[in-house]
């Protein structure tokens, strides 16, 4: 179970990895000058803007890093909900024989895994803004 349960968290540990690669190389083209901050609220795909007019090529880094860091940062807290069918639930049941056993009963019951994706897509909104708000605000520091 341990095993399966560190397989489990491969996928959430790699999400995290490259949303933290494009977090970290927005926060050097800021440092940079080759980017600024959007005067506009940052979007899922542009968290930084070119600094130069026509720096287009500066624009698809941007859009590329913020994308990368966006997505990945959502994939990542998605999976990591202790709700089955996310990975989550798996990486918990590896080390608690109580989850394991919930997990075997919701395995047995599809009806129960949509379920939980219900519940997780809606307890999620709470989990990401916060999370998504204090890195936009490191990025932007």
């Amino acid at each position: 179970p341990r095993r399966s349960a560190m397989m489990a968290a491969a996928g959430p540990a790699a999400n995290l990895v490259l949303s933290l690669i494009g977090l970290l190389v927005l926060k050097l083209g800021l440092i940079k000058g080759l980017w600024v901050v959007p005067y506009e609220a940052p979007q899922f795909d542009q968290v930084v803007v070119a600094a130069v007019e026509g720096g287009s090529v500066w624009v698809g880094v941007g859009r590329f890093c913020s994308v990368l860091f966006s997505l990945n940062l959502i994939l990542f807290l998605f999976n990591l909900l202790p709700l089955p069918p996310m990975d989550g639930a798996s990486v918990l049941s590896g080390f608690f024989p109580a989850a394991r056993r919930l997990r075997e009963q919701v395995g047995a019951n599809p009806m129960l895994g949509l379920i939980g994706l219900v519940l997780a897509w809606n307890v999620f909104p709470y989990l990401l803004t916060p999370v998504y708000v204090m890195l936009l605000r490191w990025l932007y520091t």
